[in-house]
């Protein structure tokens, strides 16, 4: 529209006007790898609302700039990328496994095998209080040692018994591994021992607990013939509560060689275990040599 000669041009009054464009650059920082910049328009569409700057007459009307800034800085940041996530501690490590077999034998003559039917677990080479599961509290969880080319087999031991010696409250005795093989074969870590009763094989009580060592567990490396021991210590079941114990004679013991599966039963009858499956009377060394 044109202006008439020699008028002035009509100047915009308070509170009337034409809508005009505010410009602003919000710089704002995302999650990730970049920061993002972009300009920001707001143009306020009534009509005959002063462009000029107004001031913010509550902090909510400040809340809700701060909110659509935010809100901007998502839509026009381009290409960003997310920060890569941290691995998660442990990741690409190869930790150790640990045995885990259970199981027990049927009563049947001395130093025999014969198939599981108990659940006291296995033996194992896991160092200082090591692991296999459940019932038997002497196969506890730790990181397991490599299983050895030339472990001895159940098959291939006899597996038998020194005579009880009393101790303060505890008797004390030593099993004896014979490697009745041709060839030579090696032994490493903890045997699994429990009471066994009731000329069933049932076990009576809680598995051995492991006696912690200090250094490495041995290998111990037996010729044809020749034999390895690992000491037992055997709480007095009369020393328990009776109503906790439940005190019963047990025929012998299971044991299972080290990193062994099948068991070997031990006839040693003069001993009395605790029926309760909770009370831990036998405890068990690593595997030795004899000297």
């Amino acid at each position: 529209m044109s202006t008439p000669t020699g008028s002035t041009p009509p100047r915009p009054r308070p509170g009337r006007g034409v809508d005009l464009p505010r410009t602003r650059d919000v710089t704002g920082t995302r999650t990730g790898t970049h920061t993002a910049t972009c300009s920001v328009t707001e143009t306020d569409g009534r009509p005959g609302v002063d462009p000029r700057p107004r001031r913010t007459r509550t902090g909510v009307a400040l809340g809700l700039v701060t909110a659509a800034t935010a809100v901007t800085l998502a839509a026009c940041s381009p290409g960003d990328t997310p920060a890569p996530e941290s691995p998660s501690p442990g990741a690409g490590l190869t930790g150790a496994s640990s045995a885990t077999a259970t199981g027990g034998a049927s009563r049947s003559t001395s130093t025999s095998t014969a198939p599981s039917a108990g659940r006291d677990g296995a033996g194992g080479s896991a160092a200082h209080g090591a692991a296999h599961p459940s019932d038997d509290k002497g196969t506890r969880t730790a990181e397991a040692l490599p299983p050895l080319k030339d472990q001895c087999r159940t098959r291939d031991l006899t597996v038998t018994a020194t005579r009880p010696e009393g101790a303060a409250g505890s008797e004390e005795f030593s099993l004896m591994f014979t490697n009745n093989g041709r060839s030579s074969c090696s032994l490493r870590g903890y045997p699994g021992v429990s009471f066994v009763g009731n000329s069933n094989g049932t076990q009576l009580g809680a598995g051995a607990s492991r006696e912690a060592v200090s250094g490495s567990l041995p290998v111990v490396t037996l010729a044809s013939g020749a034999s390895a021991t690992a000491s037992v210590r055997a709480g007095r079941a009369g020393a328990r509560p009776a109503d906790e114990c439940r005190p019963t004679p047990a025929d012998g013991l299971r044991v299972y060689p080290p990193d062994e599966t099948t068991a070997a039963y031990v006839d040693m009858p003069g001993l009395v275990a605790c029926a309760d499956s909770a009370t831990e009377l036998l405890s068990v060394q690593p595997v030795m040599p004899v000297h």
